[in-house]
């Protein structure tokens, strides 16, 4: 019997120094990160991008563990436009930004940008900002959507006042979890297993003009679907995402406000919004459907009718911003876009990120000034 005692407090003392060693030496994140390295043949991009992100999902630049009080940090939340697949973090707009930003304040800027969010919605981005600021201190947020919002939901869309209560309540928990936040060698069993999953979901990436072909199939298939020259949707019926939109910004509003953060909304650059032209109709995609997406199901929406949603969508969320005293910025004002910066309906060019990041930069130490 004593035997079996000293063996089994012996196994405990083992568990607690190994859990020790790990703890002290060997730091594991909760959710691991993830690394692509990209190569595409895409007119105005680099041809190889290294695209990362942490366990938070966020890409990161020039960010420390601890911030120093006089530094700035600044957290980005966008759709295609700001998660930006490909391209590097210093090529992004929110990359040229802070680079821009540190050269005129003489600071050390942090910067972060989510790297993902579902069909780049903002409810979508809301749910991971929730938690991703309950971990970091920040001066600044910048919210920039609109696109996925407007054009991402097909046919059999209905308004789900308690959609961000499911995400929440989705997010992962559970006896396993409480443990392996807890135990670091669980964890590392855990994010073992996880990684192993991430590389294999995100091979297709590493392949050579992965990216390229895709963005090419999905334009000749755009071009061989019949045109719709209108979208009508109504918040009577319920088939109008406008609203889920708007509970976006309301909450941004309230998570800004929470963190004793300042808040900038921008319109998110799409080739919708800028003039018509024939290399715009040679970047659309279907961005409508009758029901479910599938074979032969979608349709073309006529570069007017884009813009003219887009725009109904842009006038309610800065009528929102403006009541509620936040910043609200029109592309127009930074005069955005023009000619040569995009390469897909929401992807940017190189020159259209520094186009982007100059034309909001005073608005962006205008707005941290307010925050001294």
């Amino acid at each position: 019997m004593k035997i079996f005692k000293l063996i089994v407090a012996g196994t405990i003392v083992l568990g607690v120094l190994i859990e020790l060693v790990i703890r002290l030496f060997f730091p594991v994140p909760m959710e691991p990160g993830a690394t692509l390295l990209l190569t595409n043949e895409i007119p105005g991009l680099k041809p190889s991008v290294r695209f990362e992100f942490d366990g938070d999902q966020l890409r990161k630049k020039l960010w420390s563990k601890g911030r120093r009080s006089e530094d700035l940090r600044v957290l980005c939340f966008g759709g295609n436009a700001t998660t930006s697949i490909i391209q590097g973090n210093e090529d992004t707009w929110w990359g040229v930004l802070s680079s821009e930003l540190a050269r005129q304040t003489g600071k050390k800027v942090e910067v972060a940008a989510l790297a993902h969010s579902k069909g780049g919605q903002i409810i979508s981005a809301l749910s991971k900002a929730e938690l991703i600021l309950d971990k970091y201190e920040v001066d600044l947020i910048i919210c920039s959507f609109g696109f996925g919002d407007a054009m991402g939901f097909y046919g059999d869309y209905a308004y789900d006042p308690g959609k961000l209560s499911k995400m929440r309540d989705s997010r992962p928990k559970g006896f396993k979890y409480s443990l392996a936040k807890a135990s670091h060698v669980l964890r590392m069993v855990r994010n073992g297993r996880t990684k192993k999953f991430l590389r294999s979901t995100h091979e297709r990436f590493n392949e050579h003009n992965y990216l390229q072909d895709q963005l090419e199939m999905r334009r000749q298939y755009a071009s061989s679907l019949p045109i719709r020259e209108g979208i009508i949707r109504t918040m009577r019926q319920g088939d109008d995402p406008l609203r889920e939109y708007i509970d976006g910004i309301n909450g941004f509003i309230s998570l800004a406000a929470k963190h004793k953060a300042k808040l900038i909304v921008v319109e998110e650059p799409t080739v919708y919004t800028a003039q018509p032209s024939g290399s715009a109709k040679s970047l659309m995609r279907p961005i409508f459907f009758a029901s479910k997406p599938g074979p032969g199901e979608g349709n073309q929406v006529s570069p007017l009718a884009a813009e003219q949603e887009l725009q109904r969508f842009f006038d309610a969320g800065r009528n929102k911003c403006e009541s509620a005293g936040i910043q609200w910025l029109s592309l127009e004002k930074v005069q955005f876009p023009e000619s040569g910066n995009f390469v897909s309906e929401t992807y940017m060019s190189d020159n259209g990120s520094r186009a982007l990041a100059l034309g909001i930069l005073p608005v962006v130490i205008q707005t941290l000034k307010t925050k001294d």
